[in-house]
């Protein structure tokens, strides 16, 4: 299945990639993996079976077109998918192998992408590399996996299950700050000074807990408002400027509500119902999509005028989704 969707700005035609040359503080750093590093120019396995895999005989993406990634992890593999889309036409454009489940990604700018994964450091790829058996950055500091990571408000923070939220220095790959909390931390999301993050069924926001029926699944924060959804189907919101009960709950979907997007003229949520709907901020509905298979993740480009939404599906296929 597909665990995130992220977008990138296009500024340029993307005709070639670049040959990956390995970076030896990182080959050492994880060794511990006995990842094969080829001569650089030894040709791998995958040039020689699939020579069509090559960014240069693909569809290139002009500099017209909008860039959308998706992170699919199958029972062998786990690898980040790269497409170029217009209005017209998605297209596969190149991929890369990743050594581990991703569990979150986002993009940082000068085309890096942050993988959150099974491992204790973030995994930052340049995606214009063509097959990078290694990451060429690494942001270490935390002491166990990466649950999430996200790029907000000109901040990259990370979450994970050591207990901590770590805010990352882009400039010196360091860490900029680094906060611990009481539990391991599955999900976050932060606006301004105002910080939620959640594990099984506990929510926490802004130092206030609370505790919820079911295991929340996906965790927002827009505005004066929290946004959490449960693996029954439930969305609940809280007010942060009055805490002290519940503003709202609402049975949305028939099984898991496994993401939520809040736009700025309406909320989308996906589930493993294999409904992606479309709502006004009231939570009254305005619109049902059926789809062929559950959707895991939800992601709206910010760079495009198109208007659309992209669903990750459950057989690792980014769907679009119109408005």
């Amino acid at each position: 299945m597909i665990s995130s969707i992220g977008f990138i700005p296009n500024t340029s035609d993307i005709k070639e990639l670049k040959a990956f040359v390995p970076d030896e503080t990182i080959q050492k750093k994880l060794s511990y993996l006995q990842i094969p590093i080829l001569n650089p120019e030894e040709p791998a396995d995958s040039d020689i079976v699939d020579e069509g895999n090559n960014a240069e005989d693909k569809n290139y993406i002009k500099e017209t077109d909008s860039i959308v990634f998706s992170t699919p992890n199958t029972e062998e593999m786990s690898y980040c998918s790269i497409y170029g889309y217009d209005e017209e036409e998605m297209f596969f454009h190149h991929d890369f192998f990743v050594f581990s489940t991703i569990l979150d990604s986002t993009y940082l700018g000068n085309n890096l992408i942050a993988l959150a994964t099974f491992e204790p450091d973030v995994l930052v790829y340049d995606f214009l590399t063509k097959f990078p058996v290694l990451p060429q950055h690494l942001l270490c500091g935390h002491e166990s996996f990466v649950t999430s990571i996200k790029n907000k408000e000109n901040k990259i923070v990370s979450s994970s299950d050591d207990k901590s939220i770590i805010e990352w220095d882009l400039n010196t790959f360091g860490i900029k700050s680094q906060n611990f909390y009481d539990v391991s931390i599955e999900r976050f999301d932060f606006e301004g000074k105002s910080l939620a993050f959640a594990q099984k069924n506990y929510l926490c926001i802004n130092n206030e807990n609370f505790s919820l029926d079911y295991d929340i699944e996906q965790l927002k924060i827009r505005g004066d408002k929290v946004y959490a959804t449960d693996a029954q189907g439930y969305v609940s919101i809280y007010d942060m400027r009055n805490l002290e009960k519940k503003l709202f709950s609402k049975k949305i979907h028939d099984a898991a509500a496994v993401d939520i997007l809040i736009l700025e003229e309406c909320i989308v949520t996906s589930s493993l119902d294999g409904t992606v709907k479309f709502w006004d901020t009231n939570f009254d509905i305005k619109d049902t999509k059926e789809q062929e298979s559950p959707i895991y993740c939800l992601g709206y480009n910010p760079y495009s005028s198109y208007n659309e939404i992209f669903g990750g599906s459950e057989n690792d296929q980014v769907i679009p989704i119109k408005l």
